[in-house]
């Protein structure tokens, strides 16, 4: 008898955790490590918050977000005329992100949710060939990403980013 309710309970938590969900969302920080602006290198580091959504073990969306300061060396990956124009907002943020599958999870899904009239994108060419041609950028298998510099003209605060069949999940600006 004891063999029996032993294997019932077995076979009821091997089910239970096989009906657990698949869908997960990891946070965490990466740093990109120097850089060179002209002749001008620098060793300061550019933190980014990351935010990574998975399907079993398929990386579905990724985030990476941080703020620009015109303090940052990085801010000299910018050219004078993105710089003049990035000074007029309160704040600068630089978005880096990829998505394995669109028809599941869109880099329009995802900036559908923070742009707004206070949080709008703004063409870096210059900015975004820097930081894609940084070794870091190389080291972190970043190449299928795509980077955004957003300008902010009041406060953002924290978003929540929702995704179907995810947890929903805070971005910090």
């Amino acid at each position: 008898m004891k063999t029996k309710i032993l294997a019932l309970f077995a076979l009821f938590f091997l089910t239970s955790c096989g009906n657990m969900t698949k869908n997960f969302v990891k946070s965490g920080e990466s740093i990109i490590k120097g850089g060179t602006a002209g002749d001008k290198p620098w060793n300061e580091a550019l933190r980014f918050q990351r935010l990574s959504w998975y399907s079993e073990l398929n990386l579905m969306y990724d985030v990476f977000l941080t703020k620009m300061e015109p303090s940052s060396p990085f801010w000299q990956w910018f050219s004078e005329s993105e710089s003049r124009r990035l000074k007029e907002c309160k704040a600068v943020y630089v978005a880096i992100t990829f998505s394995l599958d669109s028809d599941r999870i869109s880099h329009a899904m995802f900036y559908n949710q923070i742009l707004s009239k206070e949080l709008q994108p703004v063409v870096t060419n210059d900015f975004d060939m820097a930081i894609a041609n940084h070794p870091d950028f190389n080291k972190f298998f970043l190449s299928l990403y795509k980077s955004k510099t957003l300008c902010a003209t009041s406060d953002i605060g924290d978003l929540r980013i929702k995704f179907p069949n995810f947890k929903t999940r805070t971005l910090h600006f």
